[in-house]
């Protein structure tokens, strides 16, 4: 026996079968770009001048060395200049952070908050070669070890401010960790007195720690981090009538504390937004 499909329940059918409506996106509407995506797994080193504008070893030995360093690890590490000796450029997170470190002399570079000392420091004298090497060996290390954790950052500038955002991942089971994620403001290319250098007032210094988030070295708490657990802020640091806003860099540094230590987990640039 034949069936028919009345001819109306036909029509019915076919309408529904028809293609759903798309709804027009709007091409003008802007899109928002200041946007984490991805943390990268990479290790960068966190290498520090302990420096000062009136010490002529920083701007001699001290200058050349800084210089190489910024060549040779250039996007491979995280630079900052600490100025702890003399007048200029020094902020409390400078002093305390000097402090910590148990700085003696200047300049000294220390890797992930570890001071690279040649032996003939011990009898108030430097081995620069020895002191290099050890700043390299130590570089190079953590740059080819376990990448544990890491932090991205971007930030852009709206009118005297700076805008942050930043996104710590935990790369490896850190449930048994007191992280820290600290943001560092630098500036690059100050020109400004260095005693030693050639010219002594036209020494163009590079990455002049100038603030930090909260006003805290250590950042803000993080805590334990699970593998690929993560954990985002935003902050806001507002750009000093002093600096060029041209040359600024924000920077962040993971620490983990352990009793009053803050050992170094990894360190990173931020990327700079532009609307």
């Amino acid at each position: 026996m034949k069936y028919t499909i009345p001819l109306v329940l036909t029509i019915a059918l076919l309408i529904g079968c028809g293609p759903e409506k798309i709804e027009e996106v709007d091409k003008n509407e802007p899109v928002d770009n200041f946007v984490i995506h991805t943390v990268d797994k990479v290790n960068m080193p966190f290498i520090v001048k302990h420096t000062g504008t009136h010490c002529s070893p920083c701007g001699t030995w001290g200058w050349d060395m800084f210089e190489e360093f910024t060549t040779q690890f250039k996007d491979e590490a995280v630079f900052m200049a600490s100025y702890a000796y003399g007048k200029n450029y020094i902020i409390d997170e400078v002093t305390d952070y000097s402090t910590y470190c148990d700085i003696k002399g200047f300049p000294t570079f220390t890797v992930n908050n570890e001071s690279m000392l040649s032996d003939a420091r011990a009898n108030q004298s430097v081995n620069v070669q020895q002191e290099k090497d050890l700043t390299v060996a130590h570089a190079t290390k953590f740059i080819n070890g376990d990448v544990l954790a890491n932090t991205a950052v971007i930030y852009k500038i709206e009118g005297d401010d700076l805008i942050i955002k930043y996104k710590t991942q935990a790369f490896s089971d850190l449930n048994g960790a007191d992280l820290r994620t600290a943001i560092y403001v630098n500036e690059n290319k100050v020109v400004g007195h260095q005693s030693g250098y050639p010219t002594p007032s036209l020494a163009s210094h590079k990455h002049v720690m100038r603030a930090s988030m909260d006003g805290k070295l250590w950042g803000r708490t993080v805590g334990a981090l699970g593998t690929n657990e993560v954990n985002e802020g935003d902050a806001v640091i507002p750009i000093s009538s002093e600096w060029n806003r041209d040359n600024l860099e924000v920077i962040a540094v993971i620490y983990n504390k352990t009793g009053s230590e803050y050992k170094v987990v990894n360190a990173s640039v931020g990327a700079l937004i532009s609307e």
